[in-house]
């Protein structure tokens, strides 16, 4: 980041509050680093273009290379620490169990889009949905549909996502799709990063023109600056005020050099007219390392801000979540580094086996937190790690808490999902109106195909529990897993119970597919108490676009650390409840020794 940039970004700067310059250094991943934040900067203004859905083809056949998710400290330092035998995080053998009712359980549940209706034909699909009252919208890499809520597709879809972001300011090549339904102006937001051949990169961003998904949209394309600043992995959230999008800048395609948010005006967008942005270059995160893969909060409902959070993804072992604020972006701008909170210690997730022909592993990516959402007053949030259940290193989700948000954070609860020669990555995380928290995410094991499960947590549980986890949906194949999800879609639904989930998963005679699952929490709404029941390896079935709903068990008390496996009446191997252990610890106060949940593999 050099002077002339900074004086050229500063012409008209219509802000309140901006920082000077800071010097260049070294950061510890030998990447030069801003140590504070720079900004906020006026970013460019970007003008609409009107697209009606309803006359877009549904032909968008725009193949292209797929193009790695990019690590700050290179891909050969990203393997390196993946190799690292033992991280700092071991389970220590088995810990005490919740028992009681599975908190959420799974309802209906359909396959999303699949690689031949993705336009592109790449991997991975990576993974958005937005859901309104009546409508879904989900994307890949990429390509959209469109369905009601008993999940039949609208006609006419898919569509490519390049004939819907057909604004002259957007670039030839599409990834990285983000999506979100804003209800309080009924309107969905549909958006990706567009970038050329010299990785030039602006940010496309569709808001619908009511709040029907399938007519008109209003299409904004935001150029970043400067040239050749490739805007990897962004990620976004709607605000009172502003559309907020974060990610990492590589310069040239290749040199990491920081990460920054946008913030896009988002009444001037719905008004269709010129919108203005704003933005800023984060700096150093709370550990003191270059900040990378900050993910936006989603669902706040205070006024005129938002909250981001990032996991600590340099040389790991890492142990460090940070928390930044932002407020009142097109007034008077502040934007803080609120601070930081320990957690236990994890690492570079290892690959994931998979049985089959396909000898190779699933890619895992890296420890960047890969979901966030606001409730009362807090902030949640979930990456995939390292950890060691007892007999060596699997890749395992880990989640946390983060309260005192607007002054310095502290640790309110936290917890880990693994188990030994079971791999859990991608994970994404809602809390529902009731405060019950559902995660899910994908597995494998080298036996078990590509698949996703998912478990939460009520309300009432004590801190740093999860009850049993559950499959949402089987894998059906061996894959090509040299890339894989690099992250997945979540949504809360406008009732304020149901939780959508959006990923990838092993679908058979696909290069991939995509699963569209919803979850409901016992405890929200009155929805009658369900019953954990057992994993049982389910039989390969052929893909089926109808959709499928789970049956819902009649509630059985355990005492025991094991629950007894039970089958389920369900005819295929979508949504199979899992009986999975999880750990129940003792309640702790908010800075109290972290716990970890074991799900023990049943027998």
């Amino acid at each position: 980041m050099s002077l002339s940039r900074t004086s050229l970004l500063l012409g008209g700067l219509a802000v309140a509050t901006v920082l000077a310059v800071p010097a260049l250094q070294r950061s510890e991943r030998g990447q030069a680093q801003t140590t504070s934040i720079h900004g906020p900067l006026v970013g460019a203004s970007a003008a609409p273009t009107l697209v009606d859905a309803r006359t877009l083809p549904t032909d968008g056949n725009h193949p292209r290379a797929s193009r790695r998710r990019l690590y700050p400290a290179g891909q050969a330092e990203l393997d390196r620490q993946k190799s690292i035998p033992e991280p700092a995080t071991s389970l220590g053998g088995p810990q005490p169990s919740t028992t009681g009712p599975l908190a959420p359980t799974a309802g209906i549940g359909f396959d999303g889009i699949d690689d031949a209706q993705s336009s592109c034909g790449c991997l991975p699909p990576d993974g958005a949905i937005a859901v309104g009252p009546s409508r879904v919208v989900a994307a890949v890499n990429t390509a959209f549909k469109v369905w009601d809520k008993s999940g039949n597709l609208a006609a006419g879809y898919p569509k490519s996502l390049a004939s819907l972001l057909n604004n002259p300011s957007c670039l030839a090549n599409i990834s990285d799709p983000f999506a979100e339904y804003d209800a309080s102006a009924d309107r969905f937001m549909l958006g990706a990063l567009t970038y050329d051949s010299a990785f030039n990169s602006a940010v496309c961003v569709a808001v619908s023109q009511t709040g029907d998904p399938t007519a008109a949209w209003l299409v904004y394309g935001f150029t970043v600056a400067t040239a050749k600043d490739l805007f990897d992995f962004p990620h976004a959230t709607i605000g009172s005020d502003a559309i907020y999008v974060t990610g990492n800048q590589y310069q040239n395609g290749t040199t990491f050099i920081g990460a920054r948010i946008y913030a896009y005006n988002k009444s001037q967008m719905y008004a269709d007219t010129v919108a203005t942005s704003v933005f800023v270059d984060v700096g150093n995160n709370a550990a003191g390392n270059l900040a990378d893969t900050l993910t936006p909060a989603r669902a706040v409902t205070v006024g005129s801000t938002a909250y981001f959070i990032a996991a600590d993804d340099g040389a790991c072992p890492c142990s460090n979540i940070s928390l930044w604020k932002w407020s009142n972006p097109f007034g008077a701008s502040s934007f803080t580094l609120q601070g930081g909170v320990s957690v236990m210690s994890y690492g570079q997730p290892p690959n994931a086996p998979q049985p089959g022909r396909h000898s190779g592993t699933i890619a895992t990516n890296d420890a960047g937190n890969l979901g966030a959402y606001w409730y009362g007053g807090t902030v949640y949030g979930t990456h995939t790690v390292a950890v060691n259940p007892g007999a060596g290193n699997v890749a395992g989700v880990q989640w946390y808490q983060l309260g005192n948000v607007d002054g310095a954070p502290a640790l309110l609860q936290q917890g880990i999902v693994a188990t030994t020669g079971q791999y859990r990555f991608f994970p994404n995380l809602s809390v529902d109106s009731g405060g019950n928290m559902t995660i899910a995410y994908a597995y494998s094991s080298s036996t078990e195909y590509a698949g996703l499960r998912y478990t939460g947590r009520l309300a009432s549980d004590p801190p740093g529990a999860l009850q049993a986890e559950a499959v949402l949906k089987a894998g059906q194949q061996s894959v090509n897993g040299s890339r894989w999800g690099d992250y997945a879609g979540a949504a809360l639904d406008t009732d304020g119970c149901t939780v959508w989930h959006f990923e990838e998963y092993a679908r058979s005679g696909s290069l991939w597919g995509t699963w569209v699952g919803t979850m409901h929490a016992s405890t929200c709404g009155g929805v009658p108490t369900p019953t954990a029941t057992a994993i049982t390896t389910p039989t390969p079935v052929p893909p089926t676009s109808t959709p499928t709903v789970t049956n819902t068990p009649t509630p059985t008390a355990t005492s025991t650390l094991t629950p007894t496996a039970t089958s389920t009446s369900t005819p295929t191997a979508t949504n199979t409840p899992t009986a999975t252990a999880t750990a129940t610890p003792t309640p702790v106060p908010p800075t109290s020794t972290p716990t970890v949940t074991n799900t023990p593999t049943p027998t």
